[in-house]
């Protein structure tokens, strides 16, 4: 239940608990915070049984490690779904050192490569900004580059990168940053950048004196987009405008979100995920099976007929190389080569036959079976 240690924001209440379990007390903590629309996320004493103390929080900010609290996001609809962690930080924002290499290998995983800058000492539209890469994002040097000498060389506005006031804008490629002025040697972002003119002296660095004192480089993290203390969720929408959505959850103490959906896009929690289409009978091809969010959690639906196809077992199933599947509902009939047919349940991606569990890959399209053990059936002949 608990997802992370410590984490900064706001409390709104506390609560004393007692337990005889990690789950327990962590459960109770998280039920807590589930029945408060203003509660984001929750931080508990770290003890495993007997009384704790529970916070509840909003307007999650930055991640740290400690040992005596623990905490987790709240289940069910958050108004704000993204935290950071920090990555290098001076000044009035504590001071955390990060070597080039752990600071590189952090932003070449940051979701859509966007790098937050706050800055304390800062004129109101350079205290918080972010740098979005767009260009060999996973081998550029953000180190260089953000730490000690914001130059053009591989990093052209529009092409390479650019700046926004807003991670929403930065989300979205949304009203970029106009002017462009890199920094003299050893001055880092953003050099003399503004919105629409030049703004010196805003510039971090490692090694020359003058720029901004106290800054803070992070990252964002995405919260899970659950609901409840259950996996089941209802999606409703409006026959009469299909732009409009609603998910609605079983868990009476949580509100049902709104939505909006264009395209394969719905947007929800403040954030977009993308519907994907599922492999099945040709008749129902391009309904969609799944939502993805942008932390990688899956919506699945459960009647999607993900495992209907022709497969390739790795190694043979029960003496057969190949395997054919028809699904229907939630019923999925395998058939053997020269052997007796054998049924089971799929429920989302997961597949369970006669002694055996399987989960189908939740990329674009489902191209293999991966069950317990290294065996594996893939789908053949490949999806073009």
């Amino acid at each position: 239940m608990a997802q992370f240690t410590g984490l900064t924001g706001t409390n709104i209440s506390t609560f004393d608990l007692a337990g005889d379990s990690d789950t327990s007390l962590d459960e109770q903590c998280c039920a807590q915070c589930s029945r408060m629309v203003d509660c984001h996320f929750w931080i508990r004493q770290a003890h495993s049984s007997g009384k704790i103390r529970c916070y509840l929080m909003k307007d999650p900010d930055t991640h740290y490690e400690h040992s005596e609290v623990r905490g987790g996001w709240r289940a069910g609809n958050p108004n704000r779904n993204y935290s950071y962690i920090t990555m290098y930080s001076t000044g009035i924002f504590g001071e955390k050192k990060t070597d080039e290499e752990l600071f590189n290998a952090e932003c070449w995983k940051a979701p859509d490569y966007i790098i937050r800058r706050d800055c304390s000492s800062c004129s109101d539209e350079h205290r918080v900004i972010f740098y979005r890469r767009y260009t060999e994002p996973e081998s550029f040097n953000f180190y260089h580059y953000l730490l000690t000498r914001f130059e053009p060389r591989d990093n052209l506005p529009h092409t390479d990168f650019d700046i926004f006031s807003t991670l929403e804008d930065a989300q979205k490629k949304r009203n970029p940053w106009d002017f462009i002025k890199y920094g003299e040697e050893e001055e880092g972002f953003p050099g003399d950048s503004g919105p629409s003119n030049e703004v010196p002296g805003q510039w971090a660095s490692l090694t020359k004196a003058g720029g901004a004192a106290s800054v803070r480089f992070s990252i964002p993290v995405y919260h899970p987009c659950i609901f409840g203390m259950n996996d089941s969720i209802i999606i409703r929408q409006d026959p009469n405008n299909c732009d409009d959505i609603v998910a609605a959850n079983p868990d009476s103490h949580v509100r049902s979100p709104y939505g909006r959906a264009s395209g394969k896009t719905l947007t929800m929690f403040d954030t977009e995920a993308t519907a994907i289409v599922h492999i099945s009978l040709e008749a129902q091809y391009g309904e969609v099976g799944a939502i993805k969010w942008p932390d990688g959690t899956m919506w699945v639906k459960r009647d999607c007929n993900w495992f209907a196809g022709d497969y390739v077992a790795t190694p043979p199933f029960r003496g057969s190389a190949s395997v054919k599947c028809h699904q229907e509902g939630c019923t999925v009939t395998c058939m053997r080569e020269d052997a007796a047919n054998v049924t089971g349940i799929a429920v989302g991606n997961t597949l369970t036959l006669p002694d055996m569990t399987g989960n189908g890959g939740l990329d674009m399209m489902l191209e293999s079976i991966n069950w317990e053990g290294s065996d594996e059936w893939r789908r053949t002949p490949p999806i073009p």
